[in-house]
């Protein structure tokens, strides 16, 4: 079943320095992955940029499901897919 389009004219891609895309998805996935040292200290967020081998298994994880980073900043990622069960798809892994 395809979703209905919006009506509005859809935006060009443009780039930015916040790793913004313009995508034409129905759904978007936030991603935000939390460090815990110990008991004594409280969480904190993982820079997603220190760490090149959970990047790249991120970055996998959205293209083998049909989606796209939206943006990328230090401790938050979003994505967006064309498809729900794409997206659900993903979050599962």
């Amino acid at each position: 079943m395809e979703l209905p389009k919006s009506p509005q004219k859809p935006e060009e891609p443009q780039e930015s320095t916040s790793g913004r895309v313009a995508l034409d998805g129905a759904v978007s996935l936030f991603l935000r992955l939390w460090s815990y040292g110990s008991a004594a200290q409280p969480p904190s967020g993982v820079a997603l940029e220190h760490d090149p081998e959970i990047a790249e298994l991120i970055r996998n994880v959205i293209g083998d499901n049909h989606g796209a980073i939206a943006e990328w900043q230090p401790e938050l990622l979003s994505s967006r897919f064309d498809n729900p069960a794409h997206a659900l798809s993903a979050a599962k892994m």
